[in-house]
């Protein structure tokens, strides 16, 4: 599916579904005796870190340097979600604030001139936050929020943002194709809307899932999703791309590691950066036997690692990744490198979050956010500038006292 695109940044909305599944999973495995981080007997798709020459994990030069461009405390508990580019002076970016004592929350919309970010009014009736942002142009962008209730869906054209009618309470997750067309995530599966048409997406072949969607820089769609399960087995992963409005299944066969007993992957995140470089990040858990850790402790161990893959218009490919790592939202640039969002694992090494950053036929280069007093950083989304390698991470302060204030954090590097 192809259209007409006017220079809106790279981008791939983070979902605040999926945070909240690889927060949740965090918590709740991190630092379990016995954890590897390591590769596991799925194997060689767990190779150890792979960065620039003198560049070990964790390190970071000059040219590495984040500049912060956005901090700001709207209410409490606040965060930034998602943003999208379209030059160095042009952009937005989008998010919630709530109040630290379980008040209600709201939206916030921010737009970037070239040095602020500044806040601007969303439309009346809103609350809850803002989890995806997608543009095909400055006039033509949408973003997806939910107030724990419902969902919604809106707009803006090039003056003011406004309420997309006609979808259901459970959209989510757009994906814009052109200025008139874009793509939504409801509870029928994907729906496209062209202006104020509604058209209903066959269901995938094969008994395949949708589950979140993505379009490249000239409106080349792309998805991932699940296969049938066998039994009780997870569903493996899958890849989609729509071509008109077919969806094309290719299976992840030789990219990411098959299912298996105790093992499976799941895919938390996809950015196309051209029609034969599309990119998928993913985690891959499973049980493996060896002695214990501590005296009478279990000899099965959970092991997990992050998983990586290529598309180059042909087949998926595996990509080697540091180990130790959550993945999150990624993003591409003009200089073919990719960025992805990593998070440490385990409460035994903290820090701030850290973007790995990839150029064509190199290894990965670990650039972590810098440290604050009393508080990490967590990023939620990336955009890229059109046309340059300039990269914006999105996200908030996390707290690390007894204080749950948590502020909006926008950081930028050209590096």
């Amino acid at each position: 599916m192809r259209g007409e695109r006017a220079g809106a940044g790279r981008v791939v909305g983070y979902s605040v579904v999926t945070a909240a599944l690889v927060a949740g999973l965090a918590a709740d495995l991190a630092d379990r005796p016995g954890q590897d981080l390591g590769a596991g007997p799925a194997g060689d798709l767990a190779a150890g870190p792979r960065v620039a020459a003198g560049r070990p994990a964790g390190a970071a030069g000059t040219e590495d340097a984040w500049r912060l461009v956005h901090s700001a405390d709207y209410g409490g508990l606040d965060a930034i979600t998602g943003g999208v580019m379209f030059g160095p002076a042009a952009g937005w970016a989008a998010g919630q604030t709530e109040d630290a004592d379980d008040g209600p929350s709201a939206p916030v919309l921010l737009r970037w001139d070239g040095r602020t970010f500044r806040r601007v009014r969303a439309p009346r009736g809103l609350s809850g936050g803002i989890g995806a942002v997608s543009a095909a142009a400055p006039d033509a962008i949408w973003a997806s929020g939910d107030d724990q209730t419902a969902s919604y869906l809106i707009r803006f054209d090039g003056r003011r943002w406004r309420r997309v009618p006609g979808v259901s309470r459970q959209a989510y997750g757009p994906a814009a194709v052109d200025r008139r067309r874009v793509l939504v995530m409801d509870g029928g599966g994907p729906l496209l809307l062209d202006g104020a048409r509604r058209h209903r997406l066959p269901r995938p072949g094969g008994g395949a899932e949708v589950h979140w969607m993505t379009a490249g820089p000239d409106g080349d769609v792309w998805a991932f999703g699940a296969l049938p399960g066998k039994g009780e087995e997870p569903r493996p992963p899958v890849s989609l791309r729509l071509a008109g409005d077919r969806w094309q299944v290719r299976p992840f066969a030789g990219g990411l590691p098959p299912d298996a007993v105790s093992w499976s992957t799941e895919v938390v995140s996809m950015c196309v950066l051209a029609a034969r470089d599309v990119w998928v990040f993913g985690l891959r858990t499973g049980v493996q036997q060896g002695p214990p850790v501590q005296p009478g402790g279990s000899e099965h161990h959970n092991v997990r690692f992050p998983v990586a893959a290529r598309w180059d218009g042909r087949r998926w490919s595996p990509v080697p990744m540091p180990a130790g790592w959550w993945l999150g939202g990624c993003a591409g640039d003009a200089t073919g490198r990719v960025h992805v969002i990593a998070t440490r694992m385990g409460l035994r090494t903290p820090g701030s979050d850290a973007v790995f950053s990839r150029s064509p036929g190199g290894g990965w280069r670990v650039r972590p956010l810098p440290a604050l007093p009393g508080a990490e950083i967590r990023l939620r989304a990336l955009a890229t500038v059109p046309g340059t390698g300039q990269v914006f991470a999105f996200g908030a302060t996390e707290s690390l006292g007894d204080d749950p204030d948590d502020h909006s954090v926008i950081y930028t590097s050209t590096g």
